[in-house]
């Protein structure tokens, strides 16, 4: 743990604080993966499955990270 870290949390703690968990940020969340399979990824995957992530990405516009985590759940 880094010393900046732990001179935060000892101002956190004397200021009565009683949890370490970080306070809501306003702003865009960290990721955007709802953990629901977009129904365009499902469809081509089930046309023809010996189909690349890569030409499944291409296909519909999106990144290859974006299709990977799908492709196993077919």
């Amino acid at each position: 743990m880094s010393r900046t870290r732990v001179y935060e949390w000892h101002k956190r703690f004397t200021s009565d604080r009683l949890s370490t968990v970080d306070d809501p940020r306003s702003g865009r969340p960290r990721s955007a993966r709802t953990g629901k399979m977009p129904a365009g990824v499902a469809q081509e995957f089930r046309r023809d499955r010996r189909q690349s992530i890569d030409d499944v990405a291409t296909l519909l516009g999106i990144s290859h990270g974006s299709v990977h985590p799908f492709s196993t759940m077919i």
